[in-house]
This record gives structure tokens, sequence and C-alpha cells, in this order.
């Protein structure tokens, strides 16, 4: 019993340490400050030399993003791991 409440407040003691070497980076670096969007939430242009399936594809992303919002980071990560699976599968038959 002794041992693991030895184990936990070792685990405790590290993690906050770590917290404090956080919070004194930042004091000595202060993150930049943010920056207000722009008035036109419109997606910077594409130049011109890519070819246009990137272009397309390109506004097509750009445009689910703007739709999607917060939600867009989750769901392009699920669509990733719903793409390894089905290139598994494709391996396995």
């Amino acid at each position: 019993m002794t041992e693991a409440r030895d184990r936990a407040l070792l685990a405790l003691a590290r993690e906050r340490e770590q917290l404090d070497s956080v919070r004194l980076s930042l004091q000595r670096f202060p993150p930049p400050p943010r920056q207000e969007p722009s008035a036109s939430s419109a997606p910077p242009p594409v130049p011109a030399d890519l070819p246009l399936r990137y272009q397309v594809v390109d506004a097509i992303n750009n445009r689910v993003k703007r739709l999607a919002g917060p939600l867009h980071g989750p769901v392009k990560a699920l669509a990733g791991q719903a793409l390894a699976v089905a290139r598994t599968l494709k391996r396995a038959l």
C-alpha cells in the first residue's frame, strides 16, 4: 500500500515539475499576440502554377473547412483512419 502511494506521489511530483517548467517558460517567452480574423473569410488565392486538379481540391477543402468549423480536424482524422483500414483490408484480400 505504501509503495503504491509513494509511486503515485512521485508521479504527481514529476507532473508538477513539468507544469512549473512550462509556466516559467511561458512567463519568459509569452506567446505571440493573436491576430484578429481578416474582414474577408475567403481562402487565400491559389497560385496559378498549380495543376487544375490541385486547385479544385484545395477549393473544396477550404469550403469544407469553413462549413465544418471545429469539426474539421476530428472528421479529417477519422477519414484518414478509415482510409488506412480500407487499404489494410484491400491488401489482405
